[in-house]
């Protein structure tokens, strides 16, 4: 099947679990499933000064499956094919610039793409996502390090609005257990539909896996398979040396009496968000929230004894 009609269906059920159940999530994990789980970075550079080859096999040496290895806006594209192994797949991106509503120059995520890449900086937002369109019809975008503090909350609804899935919620000039989660928060709460992203953005080799990832629920080992669960937000993030493991996430009941249900592992603390407000708190590993049913999301950060987290993507609910 061609990526495109297999992203287009990822499209499509999450518009079909929305209507009919009144719930739209595809992170949704059923105790006792079984499932491939893939270890992702969807955001990295090549380091310049080593070998193309030499960060790639430092991510293979490290666990990771699927590695999107990016250029930055103008640089010379890299030939990421030949790095991709049995055990790794390799996928070519960039890192682009494009003007906010702050005058400032916000970076974009885009995956996977072909060169030549659009020369940029003079572009709004809007104008760079239709650009990276135009030659790249499946491209997959995502918010990079908003931490920044380069963009708005309009801008991030706008991306949103332009079917923008992800945001990046570090950057490496964060410390472990500090995350955008505050202008996330306000963007879902506002009717944003993004899905948390932890990366290593790297630019030294001991930037790699010294940061997170995220944990994708695919069918395969494939470019369209892995691409399909993200673009439904099939996967949570989760930071380097967490000891957690999901095996449960999930709504049970119906109607008015709904509840999520947590089964993690590993977690020494798990945190409930709704609508931009911590809701509930539970200093173990399992979790039992009976919702209130006005909520417009809700989805939950877990932590183990270390202070390292997960987050698992929102659930989303319609009126």
């Amino acid at each position: 099947m061609k990526t495109k009609s297999r992203l287009a269906i990822a499209f499509t059920f999450i518009m079909m679990n929305f209507s009919i159940c009144g719930i739209a999530s595809a992170q949704q994990i059923m105790k006792g499933e079984s499932a491939n789980w893939y270890k992702a970075d969807l955001h990295t550079h090549h380091t310049y000064s080593d070998p193309l080859e030499t960060t790639a096999t430092a991510y293979e040496k490290t666990g990771y499956q699927f590695v999107v290895l990016s250029t930055k806006d103008m640089q010379t594209p890299l030939n990421v094919r030949k790095q991709s192994t049995p055990g790794m797949l390799v996928v070519e991106g960039v890192e682009q610039a494009f003007i906010t509503r702050k005058n400032m120059l916000g970076h974009v995520i885009a995956f996977p793409i072909k060169a030549p890449y659009p020369v940029t900086t003079a572009w709004s937002l809007k104008e760079g996502y239709e650009k990276l369109r135009a030659k790249n019809k499946n491209v997959i975008l995502g918010v990079n390090h908003p931490h920044d503090k380069r963009w708005t909350l309009e801008d991030i609804i706008e991306a949103s609005d332009e079917g923008v899935r992800l945001f990046e919620l570090n950057s490496i000039d964060m410390k472990h257990g500090e995350f955008e989660t505050a202008l996330w928060d306000q963007a879902l709460a506002e009717g944003a539909r993004m899905y948390a992203t932890l990366t290593n953005d790297v630019h030294h080799m001991n930037d790699v896996d010294a940061y997170g990832y995220i944990m994708v629920r695919a069918k395969e080992l494939s470019l369209p398979s892995i691409a399909e669960a993200i673009v439904a937000g099939d996967f949570y993030a989760k930071e380097s040396e967490c000891k957690v493991t999901p095996v449960e996430y999930n709504i049970a009941g119906s109607a008015k009496k709904r509840t999520l249900e947590i089964i993690a592992p590993g977690a020494a603390e798990i945190t409930v968000i709704a609508d931009g407000s911590k809701v509930a708190n539970f200093k173990e590993n399992r979790a039992s929230y009976k919702l209130k049913g006005s909520e417009k999301y809700v989805r939950a950060e877990i932590s183990d004894s270390n202070g390292r987290y997960i987050f698992m993507q929102p659930f989303f609910f319609s009126k």
